[in-house]
């Protein structure tokens, strides 16, 4: 048991009148619990009364995350006070840790307000002690966040012990991070057998040497499989210290550190790694417009006749342009699954530089004629079989499934507004650079949108979306 031989925090292992329970069934057995939901335009939050009031489940409407740990399954391990304990969600405890009541039934009501809130109470009373704690689920319309009401009652002439804990479950990784407040320069586990400083620690902590971390470096046996900051030769896009405890890659063993001291009233954690794939969606849907293939297809008549055509010789250019751009499509269609997304991304990119090179070159020196129009060809054939259908293949795979709905939103429409600004732009930077500056300016970002691609894009051929989110968070 949990308890046994470990007598701290108010707790003794006797809970009489309480029924107490040592054994778990080996075998699962479906049931079905009581659910209670509350939710407005941001947030919806699942409430079991049945166990101990907790919220079983907090989720951003918005994106669809997680906000703590859901448990998909209720497997309850001996941890509590009384027995039974489940992970996951928000636990409430009073007035003692794992109280008796977070595997057992309480009283519940719902509470309308004024403004339109509404709140999910729950109650129970502890037959030890004889108080009865009440805890208020609330959601306001409007706002983004939960709010949390607590009553508690001591209904005896005594003066009473008392503990509140809101225990919050969170699902981490090595680009999870936790915070405390400012004023927090040192932490310590349960019952405060062992301290250390935060968030740098300087010594021993739970056996590991953060001193010789912050002289050293991490063990190599310790660097993390993912996220892997830059100091210990990884791309992570932030860099922490190694002996920083609020970084989650920062502890090797199991952990225990409450924050000391504080006149504040907030903590909480970040998770570096859910958003990673937006931005890198983001970007490669403004690169596959910003290198500079539209204005070809948008202004084919001022390109092919600077180049030296006339109106009859353009409008046969502008078919042939419009068959290769067709034929290389179909060409996409049976290598993006052989050559892989990346390869294909990155030859177009780099592909595209050298023939923009090529035609700011052409245009410079006044080379007119049939060198233009293979050049052009050659562009759009690169295009076709690269950037145009790979970027949609990619931004459909790199997003997790619980915001993918809305990343893929926010990165097409950044996609349609980066086509917007470069069709609006070619003309101004044609008069103002001429044929030659415009090319040689796409093939730079071209050029740039191929580091990028090189350092920050996963292959995505093959791989599951947990595979593609691990690997997003390196």
């Amino acid at each position: 048991m949990f308890l046994e031989k470990r007598v701290y925090q108010g707790s003794s292992g006797k809970v009489y009148p309480l029924p107490f329970t040592d054994r778990i069934d080996e075998h699962p057995v479906e049931r079905k619990w009581r659910v209670v939901w509350i939710e407005n335009e941001f947030l919806r939050a699942m409430v079991l009364p049945e166990l101990g009031g907790r919220i079983h489940r907090l989720q951003d409407k918005t994106n669809g995350y997680d906000l703590v740990y859901h448990q998909s399954v209720i497997k309850p391990a001996l941890v509590g006070l009384a027995g039974p304990w489940v992970s996951g969600g928000i636990e409430f405890n009073w007035p003692q840790h794992h109280r008796p009541a977070t595997f057992l039934p309480l009283a519940v009501e719902i509470e309308e307000h004024a403004d339109g809130s509404q709140t999910i109470w729950c109650g129970d009373h502890c037959p030890m002690t004889r108080m009865k704690g009440m805890h208020g689920v609330c959601l306001h319309p409007g706002r983004a966040y939960l709010e949390l009401k607590v009553r508690a009652y001591n209904r005896t002439p005594l003066s009473q012990t008392f503990l509140w804990w809101a225990n919050v479950a969170t699902r981490v990784h090595e680009a999870y991070q936790s915070f405390f407040p400012p004023d927090v320069y040192y932490v310590a586990d349960h019952a405060r057998r062992s301290m250390s400083e935060y968030p740098l620690a300087k010594g021993f902590y739970y056996g590991v040497n953060y001193g010789e971390r912050a002289r050293k470096g991490m063990p190599k046996n310790e660097v993390p499989a993912r996220f892997i900051p830059p100091h210990a030769g990884g791309r992570a896009p932030i860099n922490y210290a190694p002996n920083d405890l609020s970084f989650y890659a920062n502890i090797p063993v199991p952990t225990s550190y409450m924050c000391m001291g504080s006149q504040e009233d907030f903590f909480g954690g970040y998770d570096h790694a859910a958003q990673a794939g937006i931005m890198l969606g983001v970007v490669l849907a403004v690169f596959q417009q910003w290198c500079g293939i539209n204005p070809i297809f948008n202004y084919a008549e001022e390109i092919f006749r600077a180049a030296g055509y006339d109106i009859s010789s353009v409008l046969k250019n502008i078919a042939w342009t419009g068959s290769v751009n067709m034929m290389f499509t179909f060409v996409a269609l049976g290598t993006v699954d052989r050559a892989g997304r990346r390869p294909l991304m990155l030859f177009g990119a780099l592909g595209l530089a050298a023939i923009y090179t090529a035609m700011g070159f052409c245009y410079a020196n006044h080379v007119q004629g049939l060198p233009v129009l293979l050049l052009v060809l050659a562009a759009i054939g690169c295009y076709a079989m690269s950037l145009a259908p790979v970027t949609w293949v990619v931004i459909s795979e790199i997003f997790p499934n619980r915001i993918r709905g809305a990343a893929m939103s926010v990165a097409v429409t950044a996609l349609w507004i980066a086509c917007f600004i470069l069709t609006y732009t070619f003309p101004i930077l044609n008069a103002k650079l001429g044929p030659a500056g415009t090319f040689w300016l796409y093939a730079v970002i071209c050029v740039a949108g191929f580091v990028f691609i090189f350092f920050k894009l996963p292959e995505t051929k093959g791989k599951t979306l947990e595979q593609l989110e691990n690997d997003l968070a390196d």
